[in-house]
């Protein structure tokens, strides 16, 4: 994607990005529709780390970076297509630098047209009013596409029911 931001993407590395991703989770997921849910003694004791560790492991992220220096992230993107339909489990961007496109930028470089009227799954937002797909997207919150692809349990674990 070409872009006049002084941003260039790469792909998540996990030994230098992890912390960076969970803390933004841990806070920005707690304030979305998802982590609300979650009672707070789960969420910072573990039930967010279970979930986002998921996700870095079955699913895309991709994170927007300096030109000069890809250390110094800007933001990130967690999301996957899933049946055919775009799904983003989670957006971040630094708040000094929103509003300026790098959203926008991220949906574009993983190859999402924001501007597509087709339906997107969203996992985990805040409200659909500051997203930054909103007004352009057909959204649907379906937090259940964060358990999609997990391994269900194994034919010889046995019957739990008794």
């Amino acid at each position: 994607m070409s872009t006049s931001l002084p941003i260039q993407f790469r792909e998540y590395i996990p030994s230098s990005d992890t912390n960076f991703i969970l803390k933004t989770y841990l806070r920005g997921g707690k304030l979305g529709v998802f982590g609300k849910t979650v009672p707070d003694i789960l969420w910072f004791n573990g039930a967010a780390d279970m979930c986002l560790n998921h996700l870095l492991k079955s699913e895309k992220v991709i994170l927007a970076v300096d030109i000069n220096d890809p250390s110094l992230i800007f933001g990130f993107l967690i999301y996957n297509k899933i049946d055919n339909v775009f799904v983003s489990h989670f957006v971040y961007v630094k708040e000094a630098f929103r509003s300026i496109g790098i959203a926008k930028a991220l949906y574009a470089e993983a190859g999402h047209d924001i501007k597509n009227p087709n339906i997107s799954g969203i996992t985990t937002y805040k409200h659909a009013n500051i997203s930054p797909l909103h007004g352009f997207h057909n959204l649907i919150y379906n937090p259940l596409l964060l358990c999609k692809g997990v391994n269900e349990p194994s034919k010889d674990a046995g019957d739990s029911n008794g």
